[in-house]
């Protein structure tokens, strides 16, 4: 993500926290902003590939949902990456890239 914001030359816009903001309301509070100004970046292991999803701060995922429009079987693992093993794991060993675009 930080390498997409400063090749647009958005780093006016990145911030870096000095201490872990593991949710949206509290990274909010840190900046003094609404909640849904806030990014989330969830990396999600659909069966076996990654796939990143950037949602407001102030909503939720619907994995079933994401599932379905994106073409898997809804009964396809789409999990969030536990921790940064599976994420590691994930974008590394990753299979075919899937084509991006926005789901409401």
């Amino acid at each position: 993500m930080s390498t997409a914001l400063i090749d647009a030359g958005l780093t006016d816009r990145m911030r870096i926290f000095d201490t872990p903001v593991p949710t949206a309301p509290e990274a909010a509070r840190t900046l003094g902003c609404e909640t849904a100004a806030i990014v989330n970046s969830l990396v999600f292991d659909a069966d076996g590939s990654p796939l990143l999803i950037l949602a407001s701060g102030a909503h939720r995922v619907d994995t079933e949902r994401v599932a379905g429009e994106l073409g898997f079987d809804t009964s396809s693992r789409v999990t969030l990456c536990a921790n940064q093993n599976d994420l590691r794991r994930s974008l590394w060993f990753a299979g075919s890239a899937r084509t991006w675009r926005r789901v409401r």
